[in-house]
């Protein structure tokens, strides 16, 4: 198989996935309607943060296209490991930006509020085990394939795999390129990058200040939050689900049977396969968080009760 086909194509899967469920699967919800005359400060609140998302997936979109078609100048490929993480992190900061604009939005002139919020109320429960489970994944990938990696043929280190081949033990194949040391040192840095800078956006959306004795103000703010938090979140489970597809699709070329590999790697070459069909589906439903927000259940049965609390007093 092709390298284009190996590449492009399951790009091309994705995004017809993305588009197909976008448009047959309305699981998302709208917030209420908010009287926009009593809470001017409100409809502020999430237009600002509406506009944001649909900026940073149109920017996002733009850059990923950008560093694609620059893909053959830059390192041989690498640009391509690091497209997801930049898209992550364009939707990481148009979430940051809007939630910095927005700072003062639920607040009212005189209000003072003793309320404490905790990042875990706002933090969607099975899309938080996905996304850590997912980034513990990529990190164990990423270890194993840099420890086993070596130079290739013009010596740069952690671009091949080389191995005894199961016909003949005294021969030694190389294979490549592989994802060591030469993509996952990039690769980590960019991915690190992103998850600080998510923490950041999630506790500054967490930690805004609001007008907590008005439950009307309470209920559409903590909606807000909801959709902010779960938009950064998925921004990372692209980030981290993209990234690990690409390093599965390089680990499975020990599967082809050209390749003469012994058993057990092959075994390994077969769990890469594994792990792009997972990555991808990871990938697609954190797309689809993106594309269609919405917001956590739990706020909205109880939305702005006591029960809110935070890391520090608004």
């Amino acid at each position: 198989m092709s390298s284009f086909a190996v590449l492009v194509l399951p790009l091309l899967a994705v995004a017809t996935l993305v588009g197909v469920i976008c448009t047959s699967v309305p699981r998302r919800r709208k917030i209420a309607v908010i009287n926009e005359q009593e809470f001017p400060g409100l409809s502020r609140l999430r237009t600002v943060n509406g506009v944001a998302r649909i900026i940073g997936l149109i920017v996002g979109i733009g850059v990923v296209t950008l560093v694609w078609l620059q893909r053959d100048a830059y390192r041989l490929g690498l640009a391509i490991f690091l497209v997801p993480a930049i898209f992550a992190l364009t939707q990481i900061l148009a979430t940051l930006v809007a939630g910095v604009l927005t700072h003062d939005a639920a607040r009212t002139a005189g209000s003072a509020g003793l309320e404490i919020r905790r990042i875990g109320t706002y933090l969607p429960k099975r899309l938080s085990v996905l996304v850590a489970a997912t980034t513990v994944v990529l990190a164990l990938a990423l270890s194993w394939t840099t420890g086993v990696g070596v130079p290739d043929d013009m010596g740069r280190a952690g671009r091949a795999f080389s191995f005894r081949a199961s016909g003949d033990p005294a021969f030694t194949a190389t294979i490549g390129p592989w994802p060591g040391s030469f993509y996952a040192v990039p690769l980590t840095v960019a991915l690190s990058i992103m998850l600080v800078l998510a923490w950041v956006a999630i506790s500054i959306t967490v930690r805004r200040p609001r007008d907590a004795s008005d439950p009307e103000i309470v209920r559409v703010d903590d909606l807000v939050r909801a959709r902010a938090v779960e938009s950064i979140l998925a921004a990372v489970g692209v980030g981290v689900a993209g990234t690990l597809f690409l390093v599965g699709v390089l680990v499975s070329t020990l599967a082809i049977p050209q390749n003469s590999v012994p058993a057990l790697l092959r075994l390994a070459g077969w769990s890469g396969v594994l792990l792009e069909f997972a990555a991808m589906a990871m990938a697609i439903w954190c797309a689809v968080l993106l594309v269609l927000p919405g917001a956590d259940s739990r706020l909205r049965q109880s939305h702005g009760s006591a029960a809110a609390k935070s890391e520090a007093p608004s």
